[in-house]
């Protein structure tokens, strides 16, 4: 159903990198509609890089709801995940509404502190007819682009008792690279605790001994199925629970409470020594190919099998199908006890992660640099079938990518050719995707363009 009212709004007066710092708050207020049931407005959003780490920028945006039926759903999406940005929405009153006190706040460094995330949503709000407004806050900014999204939906109609169950596809691989980070513990969660470190280092100490060479990358999982992945821990073992629809559509706490789910084992819950919690083992496989033309040659493996999944970011920002961000969240210890992924987002583990690489031993120049030319990195999700899907066939993606020679180790090029579902481009159901960022990448430069391969 097409939205009863929309409006897009492309903010001017960006903050470019190296602006004079400021000593004051520096706020732009902006009018961006009306909405009704069904409606959605669009803010386009704007480029924050002040490099200065002490700058205050405040963005208000208001709008009016024309309606006191249905659910107000406020969505900010971000390009990066380490820096502070917090986002308030207000009533006609003026009051605060939704769960503003642990993950409407992004920033590593602040208490309470959150899991890092790309999107913070407000998604459990009734709608009340008059002005609200979103208020957007960004402090110790780097390097941010931001947009928002708020739509009045209807309430939702589920079959009673049906099952739920999730469908995982993966966060195609991108950040690609051959410089580990230089922290003594890459296993921490804050993205900036974990910078590159020498050049000519690929391989972290803590990563298995046997690699040398390790071409690095960020990816992770979305889950776009009917219902949450959630997986128990007890005694080494995983059990995941598939919860029967009820008359709480945004809510599974009370699934759990009641025993309203079918259990299954789905492998092991491992104990990881440099995260410091628990994953799900043999949940993710990396497999680096060489290609020529259209032929593959397997030539490395990845270290990384197990995940501890967390809700960071929708999969569909078009689409509002997907469940409140924290819909499932366990009541016990994250990723101890237990751990979930919210229907319709995702979870990302980025290149400076351990165990986040493939192998290019086998192709290595003499230099210890990854022989130039095109490769293929394959990733697989769930590749032993531990949890129960909706669909079991749409587990394996894939990026062709381009290797150039910039000399010596730590300066080689590596170009991104394409994204896509599927083994391969080559593959008759192969689905090319475009760039998740490109969105912030033309916020930052309205003249920017990908890369090619040759």
């Amino acid at each position: 159903m097409l939205p009863v009212s929309t409006a897009t709004v492309l903010l001017a007066g960006s903050l470019l990198a190296g602006a004079p710092p400021s000593a004051s708050a520096q706020s732009i207020w902006e009018h961006v509609g009306s909405i009704q049931v069904g409606g959605r407005i669009d803010i386009q959003g704007e480029y924050l890089g002040t490099g200065q780490g002490s700058a205050f920028e405040q963005r208000q945006y208001t709008f009016d709801v024309l309606s006191s039926k249905g659910r107000l759903r406020v969505s900010l999406d971000l390009s990066n995940r380490d820096d502070c940005v917090q986002a308030r929405l207000l009533d006609p009153r003026g009051n605060v509404v939704g769960s503003n006190t642990d993950y409407g706040f992004v920033c590593p460094f602040a208490t309470p502190a959150t899991g890092q995330v790309f999107n913070i949503e407000q998604s459990k709000v009734a709608a009340k007819a008059g002005r609200w407004t979103l208020d957007v806050r960004a402090s110790d900014v780097q390097d941010l682009s931001f947009r928002a999204r708020i739509v009045l939906e209807p309430p939702r109609a589920l079959v009673r008792n049906s099952q739920l169950r999730p469908d995982l596809v993966p966060w195609l691989p991108w950040e690609f690279g051959f410089v580990a980070p230089g922290s003594s513990n890459p296993g921490t969660a804050n993205d900036r605790d974990n910078t590159p470190g020498a050049e000519t280092v690929s391989c972290h100490p803590t990563e298995e001994t046997s690699d040398t060479k390790c071409l690095r990358f960020s990816a992770g999982v979305y889950n776009v199925g009917d219902g949450p992945m959630y997986v128990d821990f007890r005694n080494e073992t995983a059990y995941q629970h598939v919860y029967l629809a009820d008359q709480t559509p945004y809510n599974y706490a009370d699934n759990e409470a009641r025993g309203r789910f079918l259990e299954t084992e789905a492998g092991t819950g491992e104990w990881h020594p440099y995260h410091e919690h628990r994953h799900i083992s043999d949940f993710v496989l990396y497999e680096l190919y060489s290609v020529q033309g259209q032929q593959l040659t397997k030539v490395g493996d990845g270290a990384k099998h197990g995940y501890c999944t967390f809700s960071q970011q929708i999969f569909d920002w078009g689409s509002t199908a997907q469940d409140p961000q924290y819909a499932s969240y366990p009541s016990g210890e994250f990723c101890n006890d237990a751990m979930t992924l919210e229907r319709g987002w995702g979870d990302i583990y980025r290149w400076q992660r351990p165990g986040q690489y493939v192998s290019y031993d086998s192709v290595a120049e003499q230099d210890g640099s990854m022989q130039a030319g095109k490769y293929l990195l394959r990733f697989t999700v769930d590749p032993d079938d531990h949890v129960v899907e909706t669909n079991e066939t749409n587990n394996m993606g894939y990026a062709l990518i381009e290797v150039i020679d910039g000399g010596g180790p730590g300066e080689d090029n590596v170009v991104i050719c394409e994204q896509g579902m599927g083994p391969d481009p080559w593959a008759t159901d192969s689905q090319p995707r475009s760039d998740r960022f490109a969105w912030a990448k033309l916020l930052k430069d309205p003249n920017y363009t990908p890369a090619t391969c040759s």
